[in-house]
């Protein structure tokens, strides 16, 4: 055997060594596809592309029929989706009965209707004693009296506090200093919203805080003022049989009132 002579087993593992994998050129069904270019082309290729010495190549979808991403909603999961944790108990209500309707107005026009329009005040004033807020005793002559509303309102030259209770009953009013005391003889407060306290102070009156509070089978008021004044007592009775208990408090006179023209020089 010459020098330039190459024994067998020394051609076979050359063969070997140049040889792609046996899988390479295969594609997902097994057909067979040709090996792509070197990296060294590739990279020119690529690089050509982004220079612009001619467009990219288009991608070509995989044979087969494959599609792309699950859409979540087109593709619906054909296998149950249940949570694994039991959610009888916790969704009985919406299983075993309807959800809600909506409630729609019969008639348009009654759905522009509000009670309380805009800059207007529906609620309970001196001058409506009988006009009854929510949660007010059915049948006020059968129960105890019981206090419905407690309030405050400005008048032209004055402020009001007043407490309207369901029929007529006995009171006392107290004064010591900057306090005063309202005593509501054998008077209930069933509504917890009436115990909660007015807070006047940026309010036109003399009057800073008015507090209820049950005491015993009675309620008491308690009025903190700013500086001592002088209330006027006054009750007023509707004709369904409302009483309405009135302190009212007179403004204070400008430092103006009350003084002769200023000295002419």
């Amino acid at each position: 055997m010459g020098g330039s002579q190459l024994s067998l087993p020394v051609l076979l593992a050359l063969a070997a060594q140049q040889a792609p994998p046996a899988d390479a050129g295969r594609g997902a069904r097994g057909a067979v596809t040709p090996p792509g270019p070197p990296p060294s082309q590739r990279r020119a290729t690529q690089g050509g592309a982004q220079a612009g010495r001619g467009p990219a190549p288009i991608p070509v979808p995989p044979p087969g029929g494959r599609r792309g991403p699950v859409d979540p909603f087109t593709d619906a999961p054909k296998a149950d989706m249940s949570p694994s944790t039991d959610l009888s108990r916790t969704w009985g209500y919406s299983k075993s009965k309807a959800p809600p309707k909506p409630l729609f107005a019969d008639d348009p026009s009654s759905a522009e209707v509000t009670p309380n329009p805009i800059g207007f005040y529906s609620g309970v004033r001196v001058q409506a004693a009988g006009l009854l807020p929510p949660w007010a005793p059915a049948d006020p002559q059968a129960a105890p009296p019981t206090l419905t509303w407690p309030g405050f309102e400005r008048a032209p030259r004055s402020s009001r506090i007043f407490f309207q209770i369901s029929r007529p009953t006995t009171y006392q009013v107290e004064r010591q200093g900057t306090v005063i005391r309202v005593r509501l003889a054998g008077t209930r407060v069933d509504v917890r919203n009436n115990l909660r306290p007015l807070d006047l102070r940026f309010q036109k009156t003399p009057v800073a805080k008015v507090v209820v509070r049950r005491q015993g089978e009675d309620a008491v008021a308690v009025l903190t003022l700013r500086a001592p004044a002088e209330p006027t007592v006054q009750t007023v009775t509707a004709d369904n049989g409302t009483f309405l208990l009135v302190l009212e408090f007179p403004d204070e006179a400008p430092a103006s009132e009350g003084r002769g023209p200023a000295p002419t020089p």
